[in-house]
């Protein structure tokens, strides 16, 4: 029996999906793991490998050389580009854009045994600003049992929901599809609109005002067992992205979500959800030189429950190749 630590930088999503869930995984296969921002010194002892999520704080800088020092085994997971990150994303941006930041970035990658990430663009990433090649792509997976729970297409009897579920960070791309949410919502009087993820004060919410009531609104639901209870409930899944280095090194993770729980997904046609869409013909994807489809497809997908259930049961067909189960394997590889 081997011992992983997962050393994680947040308790956000990201966290949960490159650190909480490849930890259960591998407790299946019958290794010991421990998940959390701070590190106690007997777990470290215990350790036969530590798992770094995007190490950039001097302070973690420091503990990273001392846990090589000491003969630990470490591998630094990247679920993002961090090398990077777009301006628009000022908050994350103002941190990441930093030079010291990039250069501590850069030597926990050097340091590290292993370098795993999300997605083959980001490898490339760390390749094109470090130079150190061999990085291992680990999708993120989703329990199998997300496959097993029914779905109703019909909504005969209770509102049909349209839904976007995001960070502050993709909030600011939530502009390339309001205008066809804004016509959705006057053409389908019934239709509901949740949004999951958005901040309390951005503008999308003044332009939907004249919903009222069909609009609801979260900002960040934790556990993520409970987003997921929230992100259930769509019928439609709408995911706009603009295309810039960054977007395009994302795994898809909405298209996973939307798919595992057989939502048909309506996508900005960048890289990740293209070729995920492209595989199974499960959802629709818009270019930004043709934002008029965004309406076109919305109009389709409310007005056709069978058209609903064929992209959500090719969603599930495809998103059925990243269960937890499977990737927990390919975790154990690298680690042990």
């Amino acid at each position: 029996m081997s011992y992983a630590a997962f050393w994680t930088a947040s308790t956000d999503g990201s966290s949960w999906y490159r650190a909480d869930q490849p930890a259960a995984a591998l407790g299946w296969r019958g290794h010991q793991t421990w998940v959390a921002e701070v590190l106690p010194a007997s777990v470290v002892a215990k350790a036969s490998v530590i798992v770094g999520s995007r190490i950039a704080r001097p302070e973690a800088l420091e503990s990273w050389r001392q846990f090589k020092e000491q003969g630990k085994r470490i591998v630094l997971d990247l679920d993002d580009d961090y090398f990077g990150v777009e301006e628009r994303n000022a908050g994350a941006y103002g941190y990441w854009s930093q030079p010291d930041v990039q250069a501590n970035l850069r030597e926990a990658c050097r340091l590290a045994d292993e370098v795993t990430v999300a997605s083959d663009r980001i490898g490339e990433a760390v390749w094109q600003t470090t130079r150190r090649s061999g990085t291992r792509t680990i999708e993120n997976g989703l329990h199998a049992g997300h496959l097993s729970v029914p779905r109703d297409y019909e909504a005969d009897n209770r509102p049909l929901v349209i839904g976007w579920a995001g960070t502050s960070a993709t909030a600011h791309d939530l502009d390339l599809v309001i205008p066809a949410l804004v016509k959705i919502m006057a053409y389908a009087p019934t239709a509901e609109l949740h949004l999951v993820g958005i901040p309390r004060a951005h503008p999308a919410l003044q332009k939907l005002l004249p919903f009222g009531d069909r609009i609801v609104a979260f900002e960040w639901l934790a556990p993520t067992e409970l987003y997921h209870q929230a992100v259930r409930q769509f019928d439609i899944w709408v995911a706009p992205y603009r295309a810039n280095s960054f977007t395009e090194a994302k795994f898809p993770t909405k298209a996973l979500e939307a798919g595992m729980m057989g939502i048909p997904l309506i996508a900005s046609d960048i890289a990740p959800y293209r070729e995920w869409i492209e595989q199974f013909s499960n959802g629709f994807k818009v270019v930004e030189s043709a934002p008029w489809t965004w309406s076109r497809f919305l109009k389709l997908l409310v007005d056709d429950p069978a058209l609903r259930r064929r992209l959500g049961e090719a969603g599930r067909a495809r998103a059925s190749r990243n269960i937890l189960q499977s990737i927990g394997g390919q975790w154990e590889q690298v680690l042990f």
